[in-house]
């Protein structure tokens, strides 16, 4: 293989769409429009479990690769000395919005599966 550092997601789909790259890693929200339409084939996920966003998708440990789920992650970031009773409340906003039920359809179209994790200082684990 020959890997082609492409400056954008998009332009690796389109890439892969035209037929002019044989293979592409990205987030399944990516390219999961393209695979609905028949676009592109998911040869494999990265993850412990099926997507529901697309059940027929394998996963690659079933196919004899040994991955430790690969997951891809949205994460919300403040500057550096931002108040712990601001970062506690912008956690409880974000929190409050993931637990809303058209939050979690909207990313899950997105092909993201929503989960939510306090936040925590970024010197700490």
């Amino acid at each position: 293989m020959t890997h082609i550092p492409f400056r954008s997601v998009p332009q690796s789909v389109t890439e892969i769409v035209a037929g002019r790259i044989q293979l592409m890693a990205a987030a399944a929200g990516s390219v999961l429009g393209q695979v609905r339409a028949g676009q592109v084939r998911a040869l494999g996920i990265s993850g412990d479990a099926r997507m529901a966003q697309m059940p027929e998708a394998p996963l690659l440990k079933d196919q004899g690769e040994p991955t430790a789920g690969v997951y891809a992650w949205i994460g919300l970031f403040a500057p550096p000395g931002t108040p712990p009773e601001r970062v506690a409340r912008l956690g409880m906003e974000a929190g409050r919005a993931l637990s809303k039920p058209e939050t979690g359809r909207a990313l899950e179209a997105a092909g993201f599966e929503p989960l939510g994790t306090p936040p925590r200082r970024a010197d700490r684990p």
